[in-house]
């Protein structure tokens, strides 16, 4: 449980430390029964290695959303896998588990909840810099890595962002009503945040009226004031739905994101809409192809035959020649897909799969192959620069950001 200083409520948070080294068997967990000085000092040991700390958000209490849901359980096995994260972090938001305080109705309540974890996992920003191991008494010259960062715990320990050459810090992955929350606290979260993916986020009418959609997707595409766009300008940002979202009006969505695209790339200095402005975005055959990400497009990709919840798909044929999942054969006695070894699309990087057959897809849930297609984004457009280096055949070829399927969803 994480104490939020200012908030008056405890939140049920598991923090996974990820080793950066290919040959690690398993990573260190804090857990979920850890203290919050104790597990926020373990994000901040773990962020100075200079990957970026993902935090995953899940869908709304009211429903049954918590951080155990499949997806979010899906997207935190992948991320932890690729290594591309220096922690990997879930939580519960009010009155879901064990987390304390009530549900929330309206998303300002877990918005601030969120500010207030980010600051108290992320080193350097606001209470947490008090969790910060002091500098030796006698060290005269900080201690350098291996990376040629300030090592944890050496001299000048309070100024990280110094050490990280200002770069972001946290990712974020918001599934559903996590999304919604994201767009809300998105101005606090801006200066920390390296890339933001949103996986079914609800546009529909309901969700406007009931959950506040409207005024989080007008923060999270830059589609409101001018100041909501120059917070997002540069923002790398991935929205994946499925075809048959219950939540969402896909045209909307498709059409909401090619608005906010044309605006981005209309806005001076903008590098142009990028790969997704258009009717489809081919795969990148270079690393370094996150200079696309950059340019302020969202990339939008529609999941054929899946709908909100992403637990099977009525169209595998049509999902395994989307380009969302890489094609290959894949052992039929795997059930769920977390313990797969690495392919070539892998790029030895650890049990991200190499493929997905119509078969596979067909039986088992889809959740699995969306989960590493986030990770792979994110790692291409934020990964640190051992990560980046590391990875280099991770990303060669995997990602295809699709825009389509939209046809039969309401």
């Amino acid at each position: 449980m994480v104490e939020l200083p200012g908030r008056g409520v405890a939140l049920e948070v598991d923090i996974h430390r990820c080793s950066a080294a290919p040959g690690s068997s398993r990573d260190r967990a804090a857990g979920r029964a850890g203290a919050g000085p104790a597990a926020a000092a373990t994000a901040a040991t773990a962020a100075v290695d200079g990957r970026p700390v993902l935090v995953v958000l899940h869908p709304w209490a009211w429903l049954g959303g918590c951080m155990d849901d499949h997806v979010v359980v899906s997207v935190c096995r992948a991320a932890i896998s690729s290594r591309h994260f220096s922690c990997v972090v879930r939580y519960n938001m009010r009155g879901a588990g064990q987390s304390g305080g009530s549900r929330a109705f309206f998303p300002s309540a877990d918005a601030d909840d969120l500010e207030a974890l980010v600051q108290h996992l992320l080193p350097g920003t606001g209470a947490q810099q008090q969790l910060q191991p002091p500098p030796p008494q006698q060290q005269q010259q900080p201690a350098m890595g291996a990376s040629g960062l300030t090592a944890p715990g050496a001299e000048g320990a309070g100024e990280p962002q110094q050490r990280l050459g200002q770069r972001p810090r946290l990712a974020v992955v918001a599934y559903s009503y996590g999304g919604v929350v994201a767009g809300r606290a998105l101005a606090a979260l801006r200066p920390h945040l390296a890339a933001l993916a949103l996986i079914g986020f609800p546009m529909g009418k309901l969700c406007r009226i009931f959950l506040g959609s409207g005024p989080a997707w007008e923060a999270l595409s830059g589609s409101g004031s001018a100041a909501t766009a120059a917070t997002v300008a540069g923002l790398p940002r991935l929205a994946c739905c499925g075809a048959y979202d219950q939540f969402t009006d896909v045209r909307q969505l498709t059409a909401a994101v090619d608005k906010a695209n044309r605006r981005s790339a209309a806005a001076p200095g903008s590098r142009g809409p990028g790969p997704a402005a258009g009717a489809a975005a081919c795969a990148s055959d270079s690393p370094g192809s996150a200079d696309a990400d950059a340019s302020g497009a969202i990339q939008l990709a529609i999941w054929p035959g899946c709908d909100h919840f992403f637990g099977s798909c009525l169209d595998p044929e049509a999902l395994a020649a989307s380009g969302l999942v890489p094609p290959a054969e894949l052992p039929e006695d795997d059930e769920d897909g977390a313990a797969r070894g690495g392919g070539a699309a892998a790029g030895g990087q650890g049990p991200l799969s190499a493929g997905y057959t119509a078969s596979w897809l067909a039986t088992r849930r889809p959740a699995v192959p969306l989960a590493e297609y986030v990770v792979r984004w994110l790692g291409r457009v934020c990964a640190g620069p051992q990560a980046a280096a590391a990875g280099a055949g991770a990303v060669k070829g995997a990602l295809v950001g699709v825009r389509g399927g939209v046809g039969g969803a309401g």
